[in-house]
């Protein structure tokens, strides 16, 4: 072949190559994630609730249905292991604060004192949870156990919601009461706490995010739904009914609160609020919240709960999960 047509020979061959790589990326499917929920059902709706997740809206129950439980914090691992935190009544009708993984349980609290798990992250090979546990005198206080061993971040009455791994530092956000009894906001980092409200008016964190050197967290003061970037506060409600945040998502310069406020007639309303624009995905008519989000490319996924309804929202548009139950929380694996 001669050195002209040659270069052709293989310059058409590349053109091909190139076009036939083209159409393949054009046909690749897109990317689908699985999404797992945690929360309860109540099927007789009489207050015995079953600590349940779903996966792609399928239920998975963690206990029998003669025990009182609940499933708040859900966890899956890259090898695709599942962990659920929450608490299980136990022999001696304590609620106990425990995690299970892969439907396995394990206790974290004392049999004898009344304890919760809120929100749980694995990190490596460590297994960190956060919740509350009773003192002896029957005072909630703030704790975090890492790999089941228990540290407790206040000797006086506190409260955990949420919790972030960032590398090596550790963030916990709830509240503390003052010596005037009145609520506090608290961020704990690596078991430190520092204040984000003067304790003259009830507040506290439910939502903590860690983008890059930021620490975003919401919640609530007095009235007021908050965001606190960096314990810089700005407000997302009026103040005219109760409103609150209970948890944040940031994608790009995008920031995502979840959370609800009241109307006039004291009914909540489930919202997102987008960069401070609160969007309003129920009627107004019976309570409703929502009570965590998840961002996955251009699609905002929420869950909560409409009256005694499990809801899972995807854009907006709602979905039951349960005609009697709660969903606590979203994981997009």
């Amino acid at each position: 072949m001669k050195p002209i047509y040659s270069k052709l020979f293989f310059l058409t061959v590349l053109v091909t190559l190139l076009m036939s790589c083209s159409k393949d990326e054009d046909t690749v499917a897109p990317v689908t994630k699985d999404i797992y929920v945690s929360g309860n059902v109540d099927p007789t709706n009489s207050g015995l609730t079953r600590a349940t997740y779903w996966k792609n809206g399928q239920p998975n129950h963690l206990t029998e249905s003669t025990i009182l439980s609940n499933a708040k914090g859900i966890y899956v691992a890259d090898n695709g292991d599942v962990y659920v935190c929450g608490y299980i009544q136990n022999s001696n009708f304590i609620l106990n604060a425990c995690y299970w993984k892969n439907g396995v349980l394990t206790n974290l609290g004392s049999a004898t004192l009344l304890s919760y798990a809120e929100k749980i992250v694995v990190s490596g090979s460590d297994i960190y949870v956060v919740g509350e546990e009773t003192n002896a005198s029957g005072t909630e206080l703030a704790v975090i156990w890492k790999n089941g061993v228990k540290t407790t971040l206040s000797t006086i009455e506190s409260y955990t919601r949420d919790l972030i791994v960032s590398g090596t530092d550790v963030y916990v956000g709830g509240a503390q009461k003052n010596a005037s009894g009145i609520l506090v906001a608290k961020i704990w980092k690596n078991n430190v706490a520092s204040n984000l409200t003067n304790g003259t008016t009830t507040a506290a964190i439910f939502g903590l995010k860690v983008v890059g050197s930021d620490l975003y967290a919401v919640g609530g003061e007095g009235d007021y739904a908050k965001l606190w970037k960096n314990g810089n506060a700005s407000f997302l409600s009026l103040g005219v009914n109760y409103a609150i945040g209970l948890k944040v998502e940031v994608v790009g310069p995008d920031v995502y609160v979840a959370g609800y406020e009241n109307n006039s007639g004291g009914i909540s309303i489930a919202k997102i609020w987008k960069n401070g624009d609160a969007t309003s995905l129920s009627d107004g008519l019976i309570f409703s919240e929502v009570s965590d989000l998840k961002i996955f490319g251009n699609d905002v996924y929420a869950v909560g709960r409409y009256g005694n309804k499990a809801i899972f929202w995807k854009n907006n548009v709602q979905t039951e999960l349960s005609a009697t139950g709660v969903a606590n929380s979203i994981f997009i694996k």
